[in-house]
This record gives structure tokens, sequence and C-alpha cells, in this order.
């Protein structure tokens, strides 16, 4: 349960990298598919991703005024390595996007309304990506080492998350 503003922060901050992890697979997926529609999409895509990060750093601004953090919180998140091919790649915005839902939709008890408002924002955008890379992935066929590699990347991303929301 998040019963502190430092538990906010925490999450929140965790947040913030996967919004960075999300724009380095748009920008991999950006070299991989040379279609004109989806490089349309994936340049709105990174649009959104960016304008999470912004309203993900506000807050966390805004946070560290009130508790006197140090401007930055270290990174906690490893990258993840992004695939050789767009299947790859797009096997693993898959997954990251469908973790990003679920976390940015969980209930959160305590959680403050400026930090449950914006998350309710960006899982909108998030639900709009998701859906958009299933339907390329369909078309796609990731290499047989994608899975166990995105599953290490997922357990270890569910673990930091679990640390700082009690879950």
């Amino acid at each position: 349960m998040l019963d502190s503003l430092h538990a906010h922060y925490a999450l929140l901050g965790l947040h913030r990298e996967a919004e960075i992890q999300g724009l380095r697979l748009v920008f991999a997926l950006m070299r991989k598919l040379s279609d004109t529609d989806a490089q349309i999409e994936l340049a709105r895509q990174a649009a959104d991703e960016a304008r999470h990060l912004w309203m993900l750093e506000r807050r966390l601004a805004e946070l560290r005024a009130t508790l006197s953090f140090p401007a930055r919180q270290p990174m906690t998140l490893r990258p993840l390595a992004i695939g050789k091919d767009s299947g790859d790649t797009l096997a693993a915005a898959c997954a990251l996007k469908q973790r990003a839902l679920l976390r940015y939709t969980a209930s959160l008890p305590g959680l403050d309304r400026e930090a449950a408002e914006l998350r309710e924002a960006i899982a909108a955008d998030e639900k709009t990506h998701l859906a958009w890379f299933a339907r390329r992935l369909a078309r796609a066929r990731p290499s047989p080492d994608c899975s166990p590699r995105i599953e290490r990347f997922l357990e270890a991303e569910d673990a930091a998350f679990a640390a700082v929301s009690g879950a």
C-alpha cells in the first residue's frame, strides 16, 4: 500500500523509466519499419511517450520540492535488449505496453489525486498504442529466443515495481 509521498515519488519514478523504455522501442521500430503508415503512427506514439515523460517529470519535480529530494532518482530498470528484427521489437513493445497498461490502471490505495489522474491520462494512450502494436505483431514473426529475453526483463521490472508499491 502506498502510504507516503516518498512511495508516490518512487512509483512515479519507475513509471518515468518505463516511459523511457517505451521511447527506446518506438525509436527502434522507426528504424526497422519502413512503411509510411507505420512511420506516421510511430511518430505520434513518440510524441505521446515524450508527453507522458514530461507529465511524470513535472509531477516528480513537484514532489521533490515538497520532499526536498535530490534532482534525480537513480535508474533502477535495466534497459531491455531490443531484438534484431521488427518482429522481436514488436513482441517486446506489446509485452511492455500490456504491463504498463496493467500498472497504470491498477488500484493503488493511498495514491494522491494528482498521481491517479496522471496515471489515468497515460493509460488511455497506452491502450491505443498496445492495440496498434498487437495488430502489427500479428503480421510479424518474432525469433524463438525473443520470449525468454522479454520475460527476464519483465520479471526484473515486476520486482522493481513490487518493491515500491508493497505488492
